[in-house]
C-alpha cells in the first residue's frame, strides 16, 4: 500500500538506498541521484553513467520500437513463405523417425498460424493487407541435423524481433497476439533442442 497513488514510499524499503535529507535519496556510494516523474507516481533511482562509471557514451543504449517499426518487422516476418515450406516438408522428410516427423508437422502448423496472424494484425494495424512477399529460394541444408540448427538460430533470431513488435502494440488484443506467437516460438526453441540432442547432432 505505500506505493499507491500520492503515498510516498518508505525508504527503509528500498534496497541499497538512503535517505541523506527529508526527499532527498542517495546511494550508500554517495553517487548523485535522480528522480523522475511519470504521472502520478515517482520513481527513484541512478541515472546510467552514473551507475557505470566510465562507460562509453551510448553503450547500452536501447532505442523503443515504433509502430512504423512494427509494421516493418511484420511484413520481415511474412516474407519468404514459400522457402518455408520448403523447408519444413524437407525436414519432415529427412526426419528419421515417428516422434521427429509429429514435433516438426506441429512446428510447421503453428507457423502457418502464425503466418495469418501476422497478415490480421497487419491489416489492423495499416487498413490494408500486406503486399505479396518476395519469392526466396530455398536452399536445402547439408544434413538433418544442419537443418536442426538452421531452425533452432532462426527461432532464436524470431524471438528478438517479435519482442520488438510486441514492445509497439498498445491494443491488447494485439498484445495478446504477439504473446502467443513468442510463446509457441520460445516452445518450439525447446523442441529444436530435444531433438538436436537426441539425434546426436554436433555443432
Amino acid at each position: 500500500d505505500r506505493y499507491r497513488k500520492g503515498m510516498q514510499p518508505d525508504m527503509t524499503t528500498v534496497p541499497g538506498m538512503m535517505t541523506t535529507a527529508p526527499g532527498r535519496m542517495t546511494t550508500q556510494g554517495g553517487q548523485q541521484p535522480y528522480t523522475q516523474m511519470r504521472g502520478d507516481w515517482q520513481y527513484y533511482g541512478m541515472m546510467p553513467q552514473e551507475m557505470m562509471p566510465g562507460m562509453p557514451q551510448g553503450a547500452g543504449q536501447w532505442t523503443e520500437p515504433s509502430l512504423s517499426d512494427a509494421v516493418s518487422m511484420i511484413l520481415d516476418a511474412l516474407a519468404g513463405e514459400t522457402a518455408d515450406k520448403l523447408y519444413y516438408n524437407y525436414l519432415i522428410a529427412e526426419a528419421p523417425n515417428a516422434e521427429d516427423v509429429r514435433l516438426i508437422t506441429g512446428i510447421r502448423d503453428d507457423e502457418m498460424k502464425h503466418y495469418e496472424m501476422f497478415r490480421r494484425l497487419y491489416y489492423e494495424l495499416t487498413g490494408a493487407y500486406p503486399p505479396p512477399a518476395p519469392e526466396e529460394p530455398f536452399e536445402k541444408p547439408a544434413s538433418y541435423c544442419d537443418g536442426l540448427k538452421n531452425g533452432l538460430l532462426g527461432e532464436q533470431h524470431a524471438v528478438q524481433k517479435y519482442r520488438n513488435i510486441l514492445f509497439a502494440m498498445t491494443h491488447r488484443r494485439h498484445i495478446n497476439m504477439m504473446n502467443e506467437i513468442i510463446t509457441d516460438e520460445l516452445r518450439h526453441l525447446g523442441l529444436y533442442n530435444y531433438m538436436y540432442a537426441k539425434n546426436g547432432c554436433k555443432a
